[in-house]
């Protein structure tokens, strides 16, 4: 006596986990680059001394406020995740999107303060402040696209309490690029 396929009832697959597995992977990584980098800037800046950034002056204001933008974002996206959980789509789209205006606010915000730092390439600094940096951003705007794709596919009725591992492996990533400002954030900015 065989089960013919069609017999079945048809329900929601559950979610695949190779998905929030491999997203963990990348993460690792991403964030173990990214603090090789940071490395490498720590130690250049104490082979240099007191000649680290003398030309410059980094203000606290706008690094504080990124800070801030990015803790608030962490718990957006966990909120977009506590609602896809209790099936609440449009809270999960609208956590989303706040999630990415934050960080939005947040590339805004490193824009400026680029601009009003004013550290050039050719400064013995330049090429690794914008290195760790900017790595930082690309990182916050792989998040975001993922964050825009995952909306989009929220509105669209594709993910459930059951099958939302998207939508974690989203947001394990996104926390990831905020723990790894943290750490930028108090080496580069705060310590200079």
């Amino acid at each position: 006596m065989s089960v013919e396929p069609s017999s079945i009832p048809a329900g929601e697959r559950p979610g695949r986990p190779d998905v929030l597995f491999a997203t963990a992977f990348v993460s690792a990584g991403t964030v173990v680059a990214l603090l090789a980098l940071l490395g490498a800037y720590m130690a250049e800046r104490s082979s240099f001394g007191a000649e680290w950034l003398s030309g410059n002056t980094i203000p606290l204001t706008q690094p504080n406020m990124q800070m801030a933008a990015l803790v608030m974002s962490v718990f957006t996206v966990q909120w977009a995740v506590w609602s896809m959980r209790h099936n609440d789509r449009s809270a999960s789209a609208l956590a989303l999107g706040v999630t990415f205006i934050l960080g939005a606010a947040f590339i805004n915000q490193s824009i400026f303060l680029f601009k009003l730092v004013g550290i050039t390439e050719v400064q013995p600094e330049g090429p690794l402040f914008y290195t760790v940096t900017g790595s930082h951003i690309a990182m916050a705007v792989v998040g975001m696209c993922m964050i825009v794709l995952i909306a989009f596919r929220t509105l669209a009725g594709h993910y459930s309490p059951r099958n939302m591992s998207a939508l974690s492996a989203t947001a394990l990533f996104w926390d990831s690029m905020v723990a790894v400002y943290a750490a930028i954030w108090i080496a580069v900015y705060v310590m200079k």
